[in-house]
């Protein structure tokens, strides 16, 4: 996932995005926080096409019986990299809020804490 070759990184993400959505996978807590941190790099890829599986990964972990925790560490990640990003950095954690709201929205979940992210992202814009 951290090659040279954009095809390979795009096809590396996307084959672990697959194994995370089946209900078989299991990770234990040590390979659960590699995984999260690995997939949260690449919402930096140089290539828009793997940044944009890493935003779906996050909307998708919002539902996937990952633990509260996991998606509170997820919004304090994107808090914490809102305070020096570029536009660019921005648009893109901004696009990963908004998948996170519409999957928990398509799904009945409530999604109390991603409306304080959102909201808290859109203060940073004025």
């Amino acid at each position: 996932m951290t090659g040279k070759d954009k095809d390979y990184r795009y096809m590396a993400t996307s084959d672990l995005l697959n194994e995370l959505s089946k209900d078989s996978f299991k990770p234990d807590a040590d390979l659960d926080h590699k995984i999260f941190n690995i997939v949260l790099q690449q919402l930096d890829d140089a290539s828009g096409d793997v940044s944009g599986l890493a935003v779906k990964w996050l909307a998708t972990c919002s539902i996937l019986g990952y633990k509260r925790a996991r998606f509170d560490d997820i919004c304090d990640y994107i808090l914490s990299r809102l305070c020096n990003s570029t536009v660019e950095e921005r648009q893109r954690l901004c696009a990963a809020v908004g998948a996170m709201a519409q999957e928990l929205k398509d799904q009945g979940i409530p999604s109390t804490h991603t409306a304080y992210l959102g909201t808290t992202i859109s203060s940073l814009d004025e």
